[in-house]
């Protein structure tokens, strides 16, 4: 993972920062400079799973607060669907993730939503 990451290309605006403890768990770190959410620094940590990148084999969570149609309010997993990953590439590497991760805080997509209050401003 350690390499994956230091040998991906990142677009602007984004960067990783890896979890000492463990080798499948990372940060993605995104400074926000277009979108509803500019302009602020956004943290998600990612853990993925043996199997990765089959659906459901990964798992991100908000280390902060955030009104987001795809953030869950109580436990902050933000919801990042199997559609939106293949969207940035068949292979569903971890850069396709973090880019889909990143396209989905600069444009909010109201479905599916995991929370319906925000999906509906």
């Amino acid at each position: 993972l350690y390499q994956e990451l230091q040998s991906t290309k990142l677009p602007p605006g984004c960067r990783t920062d890896v979890v000492s403890a463990s080798s499948s768990q990372f940060f993605v770190i995104l400074d926000v400079a277009e979108g509803p959410y500019t302009p602020a620094t956004l943290t998600f940590w990612v853990k993925l799973f043996e199997d990765f990148p089959k659906p459901g084999s990964w798992s991100i969570r908000s280390q902060s607060r955030l009104f987001h149609p795809s953030v869950e309010p109580t436990t902050r997993r933000f919801e990042l669907t199997q559609e939106s990953l293949a969207q940035h590439g068949p292979s569903s590497s971890i850069r396709d993730l973090i880019l889909a991760l990143r396209q989905a805080i600069l444009e909010p997509c109201a479905t599916p939503a995991v929370n319906s209050d925000a999906a509906v401003l």
